[in-house]
């Protein structure tokens, strides 16, 4: 205001002077500008109180904010890291949930549906509440990251080489095949706080020595030497809470369902390094019950415990496909953790990775996605911020997005009579899909099933699975015109839906399989290894054409099965009384390796970033090779 009452004044006073000359130069006999300067010294004495007056209200406001408790910086920090979660995906997840919930809308007189009216509590993702700004994704060598070098750019705070986990680049002129040696190790965020005296933790829905997790907790140049990594966690990293699946990586060889090739024991080695571990629904409902209250007031059994749950052989179930099971949610896991990790009163760091939406995009399943992604907000909503305490920051991002998702359909070529501008996309459709089509749409799908049932799998019998787990909507809320329910109806199956489906099939057998059988190929489990695994196989084309079917169903379109370089959201939370987020530099547009910094920043924890050169047998994984137990393989 000061600026502008000085301004103003200046003006109140030229114009009186101004008006004084005027009439010193009209009259024979000038009265010497009385008035006008009367009139100047009235207004500038106005101007001077009322400035005055507004710069004792600014004096009085700072004093008082002097008086106040300084706001506290973070003590600990909750990262929420949600894999192939894009702005496309949350903008589906909005719609779908809102679709589903119809209270709240505003309908004009005519009975027309004109908006959700003014309250939005309800109407919001708990992630929207936090949304802060955006991330620019690329790695060190691609304008298009994975999931390694994202992680890598949050935990080092530093770009790097795709599939690199934890380590940067020795040289700029290094080319694949890369070697260890190759790389220098950074040392992580959270290894940092380890070293600090925090706790730390790690919860995902994937396996947890996948790649972004991985970027957390060890050091390797190639994301997909899982059973070090699972090494790497266990023996040298020890987080102090381990919440994910991957025991397929823990259990030693000739063990039903291990991937190893030696004999080492993740969960007897963590073990006997303290850890709870909690493998089944009985051993975790036994862990629940043993601790004191229920939901967000319960307590755990011991303070400062260690804890590893890890509940699945390969990657944790979609939240789709859980269906009755007692084994923890995202958001229960997540509640878990704060819970043993807060019981220590140590400050600590924690990761948290929704990791299966990327998955469910990379196999173009956008329902299964969604619900994924509306699980990440629950987390959010339900665990985090009712949880923690005062002293917590929570910030959270993506790696990048995945699929390509697109909230509308051209329609050339999928149904060629319909205006390819339509304006149209159909939510509902897709909640009625109840199951993931790769794991829970196909579970028990296997070449042995379907040779005692007399032969081969048929097309038509893919399409009877699809309309045993797919449900359409009796009524959309914006039903398409009637042009186009000549050849489209969200409501209804038609033939001509499953066509690109049938076209696809064909160009597997022909292609992929040449014996014509879509059994066999690569292993007796047609689509359930392919998904759990999340590794390309004999399957994945057809299973990629069901999920895309279902999504043209919706007027839903997807350009791809990978990762795009689209910039991504930011979020982030500060508690009441703490530093806001705007001040911890959370906020506008920046690169991810930034958001990495902010947050070792925020917790005190910058430094040099370059833990050792993989050289002349130093660093920690070369001397857990020398041990024997390191598996490259």
């Amino acid at each position: 205001l000061k600026p502008f009452w000085s301004k103003l004044c200046q003006q109140v006073c030229i114009r009186n002077v101004e008006t004084m000359l005027d009439a010193d130069e009209e009259s024979e006999h000038p009265p010497h500008g009385t008035r006008p300067r009367r009139r100047c010294l009235i207004a500038g004495l106005v101007c001077s109180a009322i400035t005055a007056a507004i710069l004792l209200v600014a004096l009085i406001g700072l004093l008082f904010r002097r008086s106040q408790p300084h706001e506290i910086r973070p003590k600990s920090l909750i990262f929420m890291l949600s894999d192939g979660m894009g702005p496309e995906i949350v903008t589906a997840a909005r719609h779908y949930k809102n679709a589903l919930d119809p209270a709240g809308q505003t309908i004009n007189q005519n009975g027309v549906f004109i908006g959700m009216g003014d309250d939005l509590r309800g109407r919001q993702l708990p992630a929207d509440e936090i949304l802060v700004g955006t991330v620019q994704t690329r790695s060190a060598n691609s304008h298009i990251t994975d999931s390694a070098a994202a992680s890598t750019a949050y935990s080092c705070a530093s770009r790097t080489n795709n599939y690199w986990i934890a380590k940067q680049p020795a040289s700029a002129s290094i080319v694949p095949p890369w070697n260890e040696s190759d790389g220098i190790v950074c040392k992580t965020i959270l290894e940092k706080a380890k070293e600090q005296g925090y706790r730390t933790g790690v919860v995902v829905t994937s396996r947890f020595m996948h790649a972004t997790s991985a970027g957390f907790i060890s050091h390797t140049v190639d994301r997909h030497k899982e059973n070090e990594i699972a090494y790497q966690a266990i023996e040298i990293t020890q987080p102090d809470v381990i919440i994910g699946g991957g025991s397929r990586h823990l259990l030693p060889q000739n063990t039903t369902g291990s991937r190893r090739k030696d004999d080492w024991d993740g969960f007897a080695s963590a073990a006997a390094r303290g850890y709870k571990v909690i493998r089944t629904e009985a051993q975790y409902l036994d862990f629940l019950n043993r601790g004191t209250g229920t939901g967000n007031s319960w307590e755990p059994p011991e303070k400062c415990q260690k804890l590893l749950l890890v509940d699945a052989l390969s990657h944790r179930p979609y939240e789709i496909d859980r269906k009755d099971s007692r084994l923890p949610s995202l958001s229960e896991s997540m509640r878990l953790a704060i819970k043993v990790l807060q019981s220590c009163g140590q400050p600590y760091f924690m990761l948290m990775e929704a990791s299966r939406i990327d998955h469910a995009l990379h196999e173009n399943d956008v329902t299964t996605a969604i619900r994924e992604t509306l699980e990440y907000n629950k987390a959010i909503g339900d665990a985090i911020i009712p949880n923690i305490a005062s002293d917590t920051l929570v910030v959270g991002s993506s790696d990048h997005s995945t699929g390509g998702l697109s909230l509308g359909l051209s329609t050339a070529g999928v149904y060629p009579s319909i205006p390819v501008v339509s304006y149209a996309w159909y939510p509902e459709v897709l909640n009625g899909q109840k199951a993931s089509v790769a794991e829970g749409m196909f579970h028990g799908l296997t070449e042995q099933s379907y040779l005692q049932a007399g032969g081969s799998i048929t097309f038509e019998a893919f399409v009877d699975k699809v309309k045993q787990h797919v449900t359409l909507p009796e009524k959309v809320r914006f039903p398409p015109n009637k042009l186009m329910l000549t050849q489209f109806d969200p409501t209804v199956w038609l033939e001509k839906d499953f066509a690109p489906m049938k076209e696809q099939l064909a160009n597997f057998l022909a292609h992929e399989c040449p014996a014509g059988s879509i059994l066999g190929c690569e292993g007796s489990v047609v689509i359930e290894e392919a998904s759990t695994s999340n590794e390309n196989s004999g399957a994945s084309g057809f299973k990629v054409a069901i999920g895309r079917m279902l999504a043209n169903k919706a007027y839903v379109a997807l350009s791809t099965r990978g990762p795009t370089s689209v910039d991504v959201n930011l979020y982030c939370y500060a508690p009441p009384g703490m530093m806001s987020c705007y001040d911890l530099g959370f906020k506008g547009n920046m690169p991810n390796y930034m958001v990495g910094h902010r947050m070792a920043e925020a917790l005190g924890l910058t430094g040099d970033l370059v833990l050792t050169k993989w050289d002349d047998g130093v660093g920690p994984v070369k001397q857990a090779d020398a041990s024997g137990h390191r598996d490259i393989g």
